[in-house]
């Protein structure tokens, strides 16, 4: 299990973030600040890190630079995570050292994947994700197959037939008051 550092001061960002993370099979090391963020990059090692930009104290960007020029940097990929959207935003993160962007808000199906391409490796679904009954067969097909859907929101041809697969869902028992129904999806 790799470890990940995630420095973001919003709690519901961060629990949509670590949620993806682990169920990717990812161990989240979080913080809200960046001067903390800069004291764990240092003092350890990491597979890459989530920056959020619009940090209190030191900002996304000035802890960047400063991972860049400390001894820990090596070749740690840092990954944006900000709402920034303007021209000159992803020019100026990626100045500073960043080695990719995700705009906010946090797709917590596709951030994984948008990760993986970042810091270059292959998408990678697992198993569990793709067998969790809360999501739509068609959509996971076309994240996994790198498709989408059409205009309309069809799947792609050929996935229809998974369509009607989900119709209830049995609880798992798990902290569950409602064990004697089945959820709808």
């Amino acid at each position: 299990m790799s470890d990940v550092l995630v420095i973001e001061d919003n709690k519901d960002n961060l629990k949509i973030v670590t949620y993806a993370l682990e169920r990717a099979g990812y161990r989240v090391i979080a913080t809200e600040t960046g001067e903390e963020g800069l004291r764990l990059a240092v003092a350890q090692r990491f597979a890459f890190i989530l920056m959020d930009i619009n940090l209190p104290g030191m900002d996304g960007i000035e802890t960047t630079k400063q991972i860049r020029v400390s001894k820990g940097d090596g070749d740690l990929p840092i990954i944006a995570v900000t709402s920034y959207a303007m021209t000159g935003d992803r020019d100026r993160i990626l100045a500073a050292g960043c080695n990719g962007y995700i705009e906010k808000p946090i797709d917590p199906l596709t951030i994984v994947e948008q990760i993986h391409k970042i810091v270059g490796l292959p998408g990678q679904v697992s198993e569990e994700t793709l067998n969790c009954p809360l999501l739509d067969r068609g959509a996971v097909a076309a994240i996994t197959r790198g498709k989408d859907r059409d205009a309309e929101g069809d799947p792609p041809p050929g996935e229809e037939q998974h369509a009607g697969d989900l119709q209830s869902v049995e609880p798992s028992g798990k902290g569950d008051s409602r064990q004697d129904s089945p959820r709808p999806v």
